[in-house]
């Protein structure tokens, strides 16, 4: 998702809205960006929500994306990164911040792997790792016809297995989001964003049944990782916004 926002923040023009935006505090430093927009999506029967702006004259980008049920937008919600899919970016002078969900579940659940069965029957075959030769001492000496035929009657025999392939999806399908967290079972971790909080809290406005408009407030903290030094944690608060809705599905 966080990939997601960065993408989409290319394609954010500039104060396309002037009357939009969006305020926050980062790390101490005041920002208020003008241009703000949110782009509502829907995809496998949830709302993919995007609200964001790129200000080059505060030289900073914002911008929040999450995932919600599909009727969802038409009361306020109150999202975190701890119950919901939900994340942030900031990118300004200094670098990016991001947070998101420290625990994800995969989706890749279309994939299909090729399992190997194999089934054991009831009927019989020569062992192939049986070595008459080491227990048969009448050969010693004896007719290489004797010899072969009692160690054709010597040999011992095994049940025949029959091998069949089957395709499976994941092993994760089919369990509910709590059985696989407690499992582990198809998680995606991100240990950089364990124990960070972040919550957002999204009013919609509609006219005539129509979401025209979102206002909010949201807080907690993003982390700052540069290169391979260690991930800061940097608190975001005082964090508003009132934009307009574009594509609504």
């Amino acid at each position: 998702m966080l990939r997601a926002s960065a993408l989409i923040l290319c394609f954010l023009g500039p104060a396309l809205f002037a009357d939009a935006e969006i305020t926050f505090t980062l790390g101490g430093k005041a920002y208020s960006l003008n241009g703000g927009q949110a782009i509502v999506t829907k995809k496998n029967g949830k709302l993919q929500l995007l609200i964001g702006a790129r200000d080059p004259v505060a030289k900073a980008q914002f911008a929040i994306t999450a995932e919600i049920p599909q009727n969802a937008l038409s009361t306020t919600q109150e999202l975190s990164v701890e119950f919901s899919t939900l994340s942030a970016v900031v990118v300004n002078d200094k670098g990016i911040f991001t947070v998101a969900p420290h625990q994800t579940l995969s989706r890749d659940d279309f994939i299909r792997y090729t399992a190997r069965d194999e089934i054991q029957t009831e009927e019989l075959e020569d062992d192939p790792f049986d070595r008459p030769e080491t227990r048969i001492n009448e050969c010693q000496g004896g007719s290489t016809d004797l010899c072969q035929r009692l160690m054709h009657k010597a040999r011992h025999k095994r049940k025949k297995i029959r091998v069949s392939y089957r395709q499976h999806g994941p092993t994760w399908v089919g369990k509910t989001r709590a059985q696989r967290l407690a499992s582990g079972d198809g998680v995606v971790k991100e240990d950089k964003y364990k124990d960070v909080t972040f919550v957002v809290r999204v009013t919609p406005k509609l006219i005539n049944g129509k979401l025209v408009e979102l206002s909010g407030n949201f807080g907690g903290v993003l982390v700052f990782n540069e290169g391979m030094k260690r991930a800061v944690n940097t608190p975001i608060s005082a964090g508003l916004f009132k934009v307009q809705v574009k594509n609504v599905p």
